[in-house]
């Protein structure tokens, strides 16, 4: 699902067919986003063997033609992580558009989190970067929208009958039930291709419990407690001292950076400080 752990499983299970194969005969394809590309792969696959990574929910038909593959595989992860993980990739963005304002703006905001973890609920982070990346504020909850991308796992799940794999098991290299399914004698041990290092931060788990507050867990509760059990990821409680590593954080989106051209003068700081102001009146001290 998404990005997360895909890549580095891709890069692995690609080196190891490669190997068992003597470095010939495959041919590889890195996130088809349309239905005409996935029908490409499936007539090349006629006449080579193929390894394709794909997201779920590019398109809304992809799954009928991904059950045609031979071995389709599924990756999930807590969606606590997950959420923590996109939202720090979600910085990637402003490099994109080269907007260094919202940069700025979004970035004082996960300092602010990263100083006092328990006073900035997590899903209001997400909101205050997405909102500060739109150039306006962000309607619909994030917990909300990611409720609805695990309702679109489950009726991918049920369509294409997927080997799940977990995130949690990649990191951790308990694999071999994945292996036995792709008929391989052994994964091979493949960092992440240097093109796309950016989606690589921590190759942990666990990470969300300093991230969340209270408030976090009873809306994730609401929205996605019968995904999260139905893919064993039981509640939790937090620790009584949360710690946010600047590493993984603010060192992390350092790459995503975008560079000075020029440009308004603090747009996305009067956004943000608005959303600060607004919070504070839904939500007074």
């Amino acid at each position: 699902m998404a990005k997360t752990g895909t890549t580095i499983l891709f890069s692995r299970v690609r080196d190891s067919l490669v190997r068992e194969r003597d470095g010939t005969g495959l041919e590889t394809f890195f996130e088809p986003s349309t239905l005409e590309e996935l029908e490409h792969i499936l007539r090349v696959g006629r006449s080579i063997p193929t390894l394709t990574k794909a997201l779920i929910g590019q398109d809304s038909g992809n799954a009928g033609l991904i059950r045609r593959f031979s071995h389709p595989v599924l990756i999930v992860r807590d969606p606590r992580d997950q959420f923590v993980s996109a939202m720090l990739y979600d910085f990637y963005t402003f490099q994109q558009n080269n907007d260094v304002d919202g940069f700025r703006a979004a970035a004082g905001l996960l300092e602010e989190k990263i100083n006092n973890p328990g006073g900035l609920s997590c899903t209001d982070l997400v909101r205050g970067i997405r909102s500060a990346a739109l150039r306006k504020p962000l309607d619909l909850s994030p917990v909300k929208i990611l409720s609805f991308n695990f309702t679109l796992l489950d009726a991918f799940r049920k369509e294409v009958k997927p080997f799940v794999v977990r995130y949690e098991d990649i990191v951790t290299n308990q694999l071999q039930p994945l292996t036995d399914f792709l008929g391989l004698e052994a994964l091979c041990q493949t960092e992440v291709d240097p093109a796309v290092q950016r989606v690589r931060r921590t190759k942990g788990s666990g990470e969300w419990k300093h991230w969340f507050t209270e408030e976090d867990l009873i809306e994730f509760e609401r929205e996605l407690g019968e995904q999260m059990r139905r893919y064993h990821y039981p509640q939790s409680p937090l620790p009584k001292s949360q710690s946010i590593p600047r590493e993984t954080s603010l060192g992390y989106i350092e790459q995503f950076r975008p560079k000075p051209a020029g440009g308004s003068e603090g747009v996305r700081e009067r956004l943000i400080n608005k959303f600060r102001i607004l919070k504070s009146r839904v939500n007074p001290s």
